[in-house]
């Protein structure tokens, strides 16, 4: 009896999950066809367009998008039809495509339809929508991310499978295919060229560890694969690096740096009672109060003015001075505001909703969000709000349902998906140091998809099914 009640209650919550992501389709269906004719104007958005003029990079922006971008604008020019639509279009049918790819490598559903759904699920989610409708390179990004994992685990499974007898052709390919969508999710962000090798390097120990067990230590077996990942590696790096402009830091400095930033709007700057005297010294007050109005404005044109006054070496010891100051005044706020950060990165539409209720200093978020809702507020609201909500109430009903039914997975099975979960760990890390109130869930785009995706499986999956 008590397991009629508890099938009876998992078919009940994977039916409202299920109609909960129709709905969800149908109402980003809807806001799409609203806002597909006009252009969200966001503060990165006239940057971008600015940088497809010159190509000299900036900031964390790779020379993909950008490149991508002079094209589109040189051939829609004086035409009929807007650059940004033809972007919008590039995006919806990359993401779409990326989306399915992942749906028929990772998640191995048993229909096409299914595989269509979940696609249409992730693409249409208000996180996702905002910026395939936009122009900004995230989506580009979560797209790449999104076929290099799949790639990645599709290979990692195949290579593990004792029936099959991969060779060296193989190896080349599989480490070609994935390192390839590493150097466009690396040339899109930046940051991805160190966080988007972790598949890569996780599929070639597979594959070495295999080489060795079914064909001996044949040095060419082991050595091939890492010298195209090097080749990938030169490529990227060179590339990034011819255009980018100004003098690049090493990967000391910029940690040293951003340790200053995590800290520095709220400790530093918000409070002009409390302003250090290491700055009142070295900054005029008129400067300090233009600083303490934007938390965003401190990795920017804080740093140029102080780069300007002591010159890059000179700023990045000083930063890291005051941030070592800082920490050692206020230890227990900094931890707690930066893991709030990292989780909120982690799980967007709950650290969203929170800071839209005037919870929290709204960073991003709330500019984010006066953007979207311009061409239609009330469905806007209901479209990020409205679902953000949704996400919170059906992740904890698939919790509890999983729980129910006790869905066992294969020893072993989970640890195809450990570069997956590094990616989403290291981004989230990585997009909190970037400043202390400056949290924008525009950048975590892929991560959010994540819990959609956990979503589906669950509906559609049955107890005997499992992720192996």
């Amino acid at each position: 009896m008590l397991k009629n009640a508890s099938g009876k209650i998992s078919r009940v919550f994977k039916l409202a999950v299920l109609i909960f992501l129709s709905a969800q389709i149908l109402v980003g269906c809807a806001w799409g066809f609203l806002n597909c004719s006009s252009l969200q104007v966001f503060p990165d958005t006239v940057e971008l367009v600015k940088l497809s003029g010159t190509l000299k990079l900036t900031g964390e922006t790779g020379i993909l998008y950008p490149a991508l971008l002079i094209v589109i604008r040189t051939l829609t020019v004086n035409g009929p039809i807007k650059f940004y639509w033809v972007m919008y279009l590039i995006q919806i049918i990359l993401a779409l495509a990326s989306w399915f790819v992942f749906a028929r490598n990772v998640l191995r559903f048993d229909s096409k339809y299914k595989d269509a759904f979940f696609a249409l699920a992730v693409v249409t989610g208000p996180f996702a929508m905002q910026v395939h409708l936009a122009v900004l390179e995230y989506s580009f990004v979560s797209s790449f991310v999104c076929l290099l994992v799949s790639f990645q685990i599709r290979f990692v499974r195949e290579w593990k499978d004792e029936d099959r007898k991969p060779g060296l052709e193989k190896a080349l390919r599989d480490i070609s295919v994935t390192s390839l969508f590493w150097l466009a999710a690396a040339l899109t962000r930046k940051e991805f060229i160190v966080i988007g090798c972790i598949p890569v390097i996780a599929l070639l120990i597979t594959i070495i560890k295999r080489m060795i067990k079914s064909e001996g230590k044949k040095l060419v077996s082991i050595i091939s694969p890492v010298i195209l990942i090097l080749a990938f590696t030169g490529i990227i790096c060179m590339t990034d690096s011819l255009f980018r402009s100004g003098e690049r830091l090493s990967l000391a400095d910029s940690v040293k740096r951003d340790l200053y930033y995590r800290v520095a709007w709220s400790e530093n700057f918000r409070d002009r009672y409390h302003w250090p005297e290491f700055l009142t010294s070295f900054v005029d007050e008129g400067t300090m109060t233009h600083f303490m109005n934007d938390a965003g404005l401190i990795r920017g044109e804080f740093t140029e003015f102080a780069t300007g006054k002591l010159g890059s070496e000179e700023t990045t010891a000083k930063f890291y001075e005051w941030a070592k100051i800082s920490f050692a005044g206020n230890k227990k706020q900094i931890v707690k505001e930066t893991v709030s950060d990292i989780a909120g990165y982690v799980f967007a539409p709950a650290k969203t909703e929170y800071i839209l209720r005037g919870s929290e200093f709204p960073g991003f978020a709330a500019g984010n969000y006066d953007v979207m809702k311009q061409q239609c507020p009330k469905l806007t609201k209901f479209y990020l709000r409205g679902f953000s909500v949704g996400y919170m109430a059906m992740i904890v009903m698939c919790l509890v349902g999983i729980l129910i039914e006790k869905i066992a997975v294969k020893r072993g099975s989970l640890t195809n998906f450990i570069p997956l979960l590094l990616i989403i760990v290291l981004t989230s890390i990585r997009y909190a140091f970037l400043g202390c109130n400056v949290y924008d869930h525009r950048k975590v785009v892929f991560t959010t998809c994540m819990w959609i995706a956990i979503l589906t499986v669950y509906a559609f999956r049955n107890t005997d099914n499992n992720l192996s």
